[in-house]
């Protein structure tokens, strides 16, 4: 049954964005994107929801000031604050990018269901659980879109749509790759001849952290490394300090990871310090983490096993150029025409 609703909303959505007629979303005087629209229209007078402006045409949809505020108001829940604080510059430019990302949406989307991309609603509770999961559980990540003003639903449906789209660029990369088979058997040698190392550490959380708060927090790492660094035992501090819900239950390991897995920081700590021994404290966009190195070794995962994770890496590079490329041809393709304000 979520399979056929997921379905069932992704046709809607295409069959909206096709219709002979595009229609132009208006707003209900009192809804909160109306009030939004009302407040916002004071620094730049386009977001007038009574006026309801055409900001972007293409062949399958028009996208209006009314649709873009409800999309803001949707996804952004209470802070849509913080576009009240923003000049008529800054301002005008967040409604433009946001008004041409749901057009490119659109278009992706309308580009998915031709391709009869198909996605599982296994892998979008997967996807879903995960997020649980960074956050402490399915309790708390509920809590906290309440007190975000935030509907599941809604968050659902980006992650539904994303992973669609995902998947169709995946499809696009292959069909445009350049890659060839002595490639990925040359990564493969290479990857071979490279190591893995396995470490556990423990992690403070500083993401939306004040500059106050990420120095208190630092503090608090300096007791715990000081702790660490006379012997205490790293599984029972990970246990009692780290913020990292991925690993905390585990004493905070990761076993066998490569290089390019890991943000940088973390990465080059890991594969420079002695086994054995415990870093410094170091600073990531998640936070600050401490590690100790537990292990490295040679890797001797078989060809089949990593095929993918290789695929990947070496389409980096190609991804970075065919997506956009193909975004414009779909653009192009739609007659798709912004209509400046």
């Amino acid at each position: 049954m979520k399979k056929l609703m997921g379905l069932l909303t992704l046709s809607f959505i295409i069959i909206s964005a096709c219709s002979k007629k595009p229609d132009i979303v208006t707003l209900e005087k009192g809804s909160p994107a109306y009030q939004l629209g009302k407040d916002l229209a004071t620094t730049v007078s386009a977001m007038d929801p009574d006026s309801n402006r055409v900001l972007i045409t293409a062949k399958y949809f028009h996208i209006s000031t009314g649709e873009v505020l409800q999309l803001m108001s949707s996804y952004m829940g209470n802070q849509t604050e913080s576009l009240k604080k923003l000049n008529g510059e800054s301002l005008s430019t967040f409604i433009q990018q946001t008004a041409m990302q749901l057009a490119e949406k659109k278009l992706l989307l309308k580009a998915v269901y031709k391709a009869k991309i198909e996605v599982s609603s296994s892998e979008i509770d997967t996807i879903l659980n995960n997020q649980y999961q960074q956050v402490g559980g399915e309790d708390k990540f509920l809590e906290l879109l309440q007190a975000s003003n935030l509907n599941l639903d809604i968050v659902r449906q980006d992650i539904r749509d994303r992973t669609y789209i995902e998947h169709y660029f995946k499809k696009i990369i292959q069909e445009k790759s350049q890659l060839k088979e002595e490639d990925i058997e040359t990564a493969y040698q290479e990857f071979l001849q490279d190591t893995v190392v396995t470490v556990r550490h423990v992690l403070l959380v500083t993401d939306k952290k004040t500059d106050v708060e990420k120095r208190n927090i630092r503090k608090k790492m300096v007791a715990i490394l000081a702790r660490a660094k006379k012997g205490e035992d790293f599984v029972e501090l990970v246990k009692e300090f780290s913020e990292d819900p991925a690993s905390k239950e585990n004493g905070g390991l990761y076993e066998n990871f490569s290089r390019g897995v890991m943000v940088k920081p973390f990465e080059d700590v890991a594969f420079s310090v002695p086994i054995g021994e415990i870093s410094d404290i170091v600073e990531t966009q998640y936070g600050y983490h401490i590690l100790k190195v537990i292990d490295r070794k040679k890797n001797d995962a078989p060809f089949n096993e990593v095929r993918p994770e290789l695929e990947e890496q070496l389409r980096g590079p190609e991804r970075r150029d065919i997506i956009p490329s193909h975004i414009a041809e779909l653009k192009e393709e739609a007659n798709l025409h912004v209509i400046p304000f």
